[in-house]
């Protein structure tokens, strides 16, 4: 904090917070494969094209 200022809400003092764990690693690279394959099959043939196009 800046010299001078307070705080009424934070006292200064160590709250105890729960950790908690959530697997998520899962869950990402499964939506990360789709969108991977998505991506190819919907964008790379147009980009493909665009640069052959362009170079």
């Amino acid at each position: 904090m800046v010299a001078g200022m307070s705080c009424s809400v934070w006292s200064g003092k160590p709250l105890p917070i729960d950790v908690v764990k959530i697997p998520m690693a899962a869950p990402l690279k499964q939506a990360f494969d789709e969108n991977v394959d998505r991506i190819r099959r919907e964008r790379l043939p147009g980009e493909l094209a665009y640069a052959l196009k362009h170079n």
